[in-house]
């Protein structure tokens, strides 16, 4: 498998040379082992703990099992075999050896409560997420639209070609692999997810369950969450089904965009919204079989709106480590479909899978300007074709492919 060069990189060589302790999570399948391993071949011995014995050892003999793999160490896996953790902080509050362990998890372990013993000058945490448009095409180094730097085209984010990619998804293994079949590689991965990584958390999670309701919000998609109607609609206490919401954010396949509440005493939307981390996840979860169906679907907008969304979400959090994004709506309905905080400014974007072909696409963004005035900086709106053309003053019309 070609190996892609990722954002982290460079993140993540400046941290080795100042922490003995890094942890890397996020979804199964995003290259966290390739990514490490190619940055440091020779410098670390390594142990994989998905191996039943080996994670057995390391549970029920943490002490000895460190003891063995004192460092430099990668820990892959780390999630199957959390015992370790705790044995793991005492050691780096004891050794002040730089680049002494690497973790790599499949889930969210919480760093600020797991690790709450150790240093924070001894440990930095970073979330690998698919692909993002900058990686696919190789370049790594340019700027979302109000960031200052490079801005770059990519070439096959238009027409078809947007289609089939936001089809196909967007994980190393499967992004641009045209002799790859992407409905057995979806199935394939979820099975290892809901097997795997969520009944590892949770033995008795029925997988007909998780799957129910992955559907039901891959349906909801782009809507404020009402928990107690999918609640009921499943047949489970509002308790039991926000603990299984948690469960697909805590192994990544899903991420709560919460609602920009601050700043206004209007009555405004304070559900948060549920968004698939992968555009292929959610064309799978749909049932779609081909970039075709996808693309006339009556699901499009949902799935341009998924591609949008979790691309600015990646970029940030791989740059920055953290995403400060929000949705806008009102009681009323007006609404924009993210607002990025960047200082001391709110960055508006709407999504319209067919801006050639609506009116007032902008309408959401420019009353948002009304409310927030002089805190807002300028507004996009997010299109899947070529048209990039101011559309009111502050306010420009952008292909996804210049994300």
């Amino acid at each position: 498998m070609t190996y892609l060069k990722r954002t982290l990189e460079t993140r993540i060589l400046e941290a080795e040379m100042n922490f003995p302790l890094l942890l890397i999570s996020g979804p199964r399948g995003t290259g966290k082992t390739s990514l490490i391993r190619s940055l440091f071949p020779d410098k670390y011995n390594y142990v994989h703990l998905e191996s039943r014995g080996i994670s057995t050892m390391a549970r029920e003999h943490p002490e000895s099992f460190l003891e063995i793999h004192s460092g430099p160490v990668i820990l892959d896996g780390i999630d199957r075999a959390p015992e370790l953790l705790p044995f793991i902080t005492q050691s780096i509050n004891r050794i002040s050896e730089r680049g002494h362990f690497i973790l790599l998890s499949s889930r969210d372990l919480f760093p600020a409560r797991t690790f709450s013993s150790i240093d924070n000058d001894l440990m930095a945490w970073f979330s690998l997420f698919p692909v993002t448009l900058a990686e696919f095409s190789g370049n790594n180094g340019s700027c979302l639209p109000w960031e200052e730097g490079t801005k770059l085209h990519n070439p096959f984010m238009n027409g078809s070609f947007l289609w089939q990619n936001l089809f196909r998804g967007f994980f190393p293994e499967i992004a641009g692999k045209r002799d790859m079949d992407p409905t057995q590689w979806h199935a394939s991965y979820l099975e290892r997810v809901i097997e795997e990584d969520i009944r590892f958390l949770r033995k008795k999670v029925p997988p007909h369950g998780i799957r129910k309701l992955l559907y039901i919000l891959a349906r909801k998609t782009g809507e404020p969450l009402n928990f107690s109607e999918i609640a009921r609609s499943l047949g489970m206490t509002l308790h039991i089904l926000k603990a299984w919401v948690n469960l697909l954010v805590e192994t990544y396949q899903i991420f709560l965009l919460p609602p920009l509440v601050y700043g206004t005493s209007k009555p405004m939307i304070k559900s948060p919204k549920a968004y698939f981390t992968d555009t292929g996840l959610l064309c799978h979860v749909l049932g779609m079989k081909s970039s075709s169906e996808a693309e006339k679907s009556p699901y499009r907008e949902r799935i341009f709106e998924t591609a949008v969304i979790s691309e600015v979400f990646k970029r940030l959090i791989h740059k920055a480590g953290i995403a400060d994004i929000y949705f806008w709506r009102k009681a009323t309905g007006m609404e924009v479909s993210l607002a990025v905080k960047k200082g001391a400014l709110l960055f508006p974007l709407e999504v319209s899978s067919d801006i050639e072909k609506e009116e007032k696409v902008d309408k959401g963004i420019r009353f948002f300007r009304k409310e927030f005035g002089e805190r807002v900086g300028m507004g996009y709106v997010i299109n899947p074709g070529k048209c990039n053309m101011p559309l009111a003053r502050g306010i420009n019309a952008l292909p996804f492919s210049k994300i």
